[in-house]
């Protein structure tokens, strides 16, 4: 923990309760040697001299693309008897950071070289005669021994003269010569030359070390496309230093050029997927489950609306309370996620330098581990959270912002960085308010976590000659599409309700009837997804749609098979779709790039409203709002709203299709 509010004098050791999570930690007074372990060997100071006064250890260096960091590590007495370590950071000569830790329960800490963090070397200081580092960790620990206590000839850890270590065989060991030869990493020693090394050092060991770990819950695919994004990312960045590695070969030395050449050959996976349901977390993920479960079965009508958007939020909330009311479940998931955080789950040297995710739920599997390993360590994981909202952003949005409010001053929050769209009005500020995170801590990006092809050029655009090819279950279909045809898409998800789609069949043979209506100089293609046509229900279907479709010589209706059709949602010029998150993020992508379509958001009709709209404009938009605020779930009904206000979006029933395609 850093150093902590509730303070008590100690003189050798004592238990303090600390503010920020009640928990009870013992600390070290100053009456214990310190002793420092590196992997060349072992030193110790003596509680005699950091008592006067601060004793300095050892300098971490850390090249940033435009200045060389160095932070000072020294350890010292407080005001109340306890051993303190003090670090310092400066960067480009100017100090950044002064930041002090206890020693605590256990009696360590640790300092890693991290080259994904750009950290390059360790160099001790004179008083602890030890050889310089370019990888490993430091090793901190109070001793209580002394070491003139130890027995003749023998010796305890960092008790031996200069030159010599003490090569234990239980508590105490024997002094033995130490050898070591430092090794040689930049080739020239002039100024400009050695941060040129070090510089290329830094590079290599940051993008061959760099890793982002995937955690799907919900949104697979989002989230394995944001990996995706990383690891291209990844890919560029090696490329590039495989050139200026072969530039500055004469910065290293032979043996240094050849690791950092090893090293970029060996290739390692940049991106790494936790399967956190099926880990020891998974037994926690109870409360997950049942608030999506919930979620399908609440009232979300005018009545119990604001009950059910409580209780959607005390349930999200309680989610945070599991290690308390499951201890030892808690404990098997912390244990787990303590092995992911520090590499070795995945066979890493270091932990990620990002988590990149899209379900806040997550983070209670984090929280515990993160604490207790800054317990253990004297630096900061400087692990990022990479949040991404697979909703558009609005106060209903309690799906998202309820279970990341739940851990809003604890420390996994501070972590979390929150991408989203930006909202209808409030900007970042109101995301955060939202979420229970500060501005500063909320990223506004142009898109959605969609995939590429949403973004640019990739697909048609309406108005467009296009070959479209789709699957049905009585073939391959290839149609040519002119530019002068009108296309609507239909596409209510790949398990619909099979009413659902037989109404939308129903609304097109009414159209067929008003077809002299349709102002078009081309033809008219009406597209609809008939759902997963393996099973007999939506088979069905699909034949009874086939069926009863009566050819026309300009209005066209294609029943198809649940597929992928992007390029098809890319021609179309009025789309129909569920409210989900991300189908609304790839039409506001194709926004962006200039596309004019009429989006018809489908919503389910509750009890008591008419399923079609009535006639003038006050009538129809309340009936909109009674189909949003109790046909679907706080966060759709958002999404909606979000795209009325950005975009050209209606609500839409299969009874009002008509109301919206007559005049196209």
């Amino acid at each position: 923990m850093w150093k902590v509010a509730l303070l008590v004098p100690v003189v050798a050791r004592r238990t303090i309760v600390e503010d920020d999570d009640d928990s009870r930690l013992t600390v070290f007074g100053c009456a214990h040697d310190i002793i420092v372990e590196s992997p060349h060997g072992t030193s110790r100071v003596l509680s005699e001299i950091y008592r006067e006064s601060s004793v300095p250890l050892f300098n971490k260096y850390t090249e940033l693309p435009n200045m060389m960091c160095a932070s000072d590590y020294s350890v010292g007495c407080d005001d109340f008897g306890r051993v303190v370590l003090h670090k310092q950071e400066a960067c480009g000569g100017t100090q950044t950071s002064a930041v002090e830790r206890l020693i605590t329960s256990p009696g360590s800490r640790r300092v890693s070289i991290r080259p994904n963090h750009r950290e390059t070397r360790i160099s001790f200081s004179d008083l602890l005669n030890l050889p310089r580092m370019l990888s490993g960790t430091v090793l901190l620990k109070v001793s209580d021994k002394k070491c003139s206590s130890a027995a003749p000839d023998s010796c305890y850890e960092g008790c031996c003269p200069d030159g010599k270590h003490c090569q234990l065989t239980g508590e105490q060991g024997e002094c033995v010569t130490r050898e070591f030869e430092a090794e040689k990493v930049c080739a020239l020693s002039d100024t400009t030359s050695v941060a040129a090394c070090w510089h290329l050092v830094s590079d290599v060991g940051c993008h061959t070390n760099e890793w982002a770990l995937m955690v799907p819950l919900l949104h697979v695919g989002a989230t394995r496309d944001l990996g995706e994004r990383f690891e291209k990312r990844v890919e560029t960045d090696i490329l590039a230093d495989v050139g200026s590695l072969e530039r500055g070969s004469n910065l290293l030395s032979e043996k240094w050029f050849k690791l950092l050449n090893a090293s970029i050959l060996q290739g390692r996976r940049s991106v790494e997927q936790l399967d956190v349901v099926s880990s020891p977390c998974g037994g926690l993920f109870e409360f997950h489950r049942r608030l999506v479960d919930r979620t399908k079965a609440l009232q979300w009508n005018s009545e119990h609306r604001e009950a059910s958007m409580a209780e959607i939020t005390n349930m999200a909330a309680s989610v945070s309370q599991q290690w308390m009311t499951k201890p030892v479940s808690a404990r098997g998931c912390t244990n787990f996620m303590l092995r992911v955080l520090d590499g070795r789950h995945h066979g890493k040297d270091f932990g990620p330098t990002v988590i990149i995710a899209t379900d806040p739920f997550f983070l209670f599997a984090l929280e515990e581990a993160l604490r207790q390993m800054d317990d253990q360590d004297a630096d900061d994981t400087k692990l990022i959270i990479q949040l991404h909202m697979t909703d558009l952003p609005s106060p209903a949005a309690v799906n998202f912002f309820a279970p990341l409010k739940a851990y809003a001053g604890q420390a996994v929050a501070s972590r979390v960085r929150v991408h989203s769209v930006a909202p209808v009005t409030g900007g970042s500020d109101a995301i955060a308010r939202h979420a229970g995170l500060s501005p500063s801590q909320v990223v506004i990006e142009q898109y959605m976590p969609v995939r590429d092809v949403f973004i640019g050029d990739v697909l048609p655009r309406p108005g467009s000659d296009t070959r479209i090819v789709l699957q049905t279950p009585r073939g391959s279909l290839a149609l040519n599409i002119s530019a002068r045809d009108n296309v609507t898409l239909i596409n209510v998800g790949e398990f619909p309700e099979v009413s659902v789609v037989q109404a939308y069949g129903a609304a097109v043979q009414r159209l067929k009837a008003e077809f002299s209506a349709l102002q078009s100089d081309g033809k008219h293609w009406i597209f609809l997804n008939c759902g997963d046509t393996t099973q007999p229900r939506y088979a069905q279907v699909y034949e009874q749609l086939v069926a009863g479709n009566a050819d026309h010589d300009r209005l066209i209706f294609v029943p198809f098979r649940h597929q992928s059709v992007d390029a098809l949602v890319g021609r179309s010029t009025t789309s129909v779709l569920l409210p989900h998150g991300l189908r609304c993020g790839e039409h506001l992508a194709l926004a962006q790039r200039g596309d004019h379509r009429k989006l018809l958001i489908h919503a389910r009709v509750p009890p008591g409203v008419s399923r079609e709209p009535p006639k003038g404009t006050n009538g129809r938009i309340s009936w909109e709002e009674s189909l949003l605020d109790e046909g679907m779930v706080p966060w759709e009904a958002g999404n909606v709203r979000h795209l009325m206000s950005t975009v050209e979006a209606s609500v839409v029933t299969p009874e009002s299709l008509s109301f919206f395609l007559v005049g196209l």
